[in-house]
């Protein structure tokens, strides 16, 4: 028995790895394959600054927490392309860059042979292009983990067969037909709790302390494998019985 809530923090989880690493995916992988056509295909040229200006665009708020952000420093620049036409392409470039480079000063470019109006500074098209591709090596990674955790979810909500039911890690060595509920005696529902932290115990004259998932009854906290103790439920008083304890017997 498990309430359908159970399942929405693992739904959220599966969302955050699939959405995030198509976003980043859709978003990085033409600019990582403009850099690759930069670095092995690109032209090199000289070209002169014609004008700069910075660029805020005010709908965007993440413009008001990264001031730095390469794309509100402008570089306007011309120069003669391989065929001899004049061209004039704009490219974002560093604060520092922006302030330390002054109109109709010398810059070298590369642009791609197929459109010289998308140039851009020669420095930096090697690095970006490593860190755009770690940055779709790591969201393919995060996307693969994504849809095994999508599996592994499915495993744990799929009923298992009679002949493959979960084993208990403890046995309270009693068979359901005798247990009853110490409130209304009725028989109760013998199962299992998978534990999610550890199960604390105070005697009544006892301090609370500070309970963590660590810290608990034997058998009830865990590092790697999840403690199932044996249990028995009475669902109309909401009472549970169950056997703590590393012991596999009664």
């Amino acid at each position: 028995m498990y309430k359908s809530k159970e399942i929405i923090l693992p739904l959220i989880v599966v969302l955050f790895l699939i959405i995030t690493p198509l976003w980043i995916i859709t978003t990085y992988y033409g600019q990582y394959f403009y850099h690759k056509e930069l670095s092995e295909n690109g032209i090199l040229t000289g070209a002169r600054l014609v004008g700069k200006h910075i660029r805020i665009d005010e709908n965007k708020l993440l413009r008001l927490f990264i001031a730095d952000n390469p794309e509100n420093y402008r570089f306007a620049v011309g120069f003669k392309n391989n065929s001899g036409e004049y061209t004039r392409c704009e490219f974002g470039v560093s604060r520092d860059t922006y302030y330390s480079v002054g109109v109709r000063d010398e810059l070298l470019v590369v642009y791609p042979p197929s459109n010289p109006s998308e140039c851009t500074l020669t420095d930096g098209v090697e690095i970006s292009r490593f860190l755009l591709l770690v940055t779709l090596i790591f969201a393919l990674f995060i996307f693969i983990l994504g849809l095994g955790f999508i599996y592994y979810v499915y495993k744990s909500y799929t009923k298992p067969p009679l002949d493959k039911l979960i084993k208990p890690t403890t046995d309270m060595g009693l068979d359901e037909s005798v247990v009853t509920c110490p409130r209304c005696k009725n028989l109760m529902t013998e199962g299992y709790m998978p534990i999610v932290g550890g199960v604390a115990w105070r005697d009544k004259d006892e301090p609370i302390g500070i309970p963590t998932m660590f810290s608990g009854l034997p058998g009830t906290t865990f590092w790697i494998k999840r403690p199932l103790p044996h249990a028995f439920h009475c669902k109309r008083c909401e009472i549970i019985t169950f056997k703590y304890g590393k012991n596999t017997g009664a």
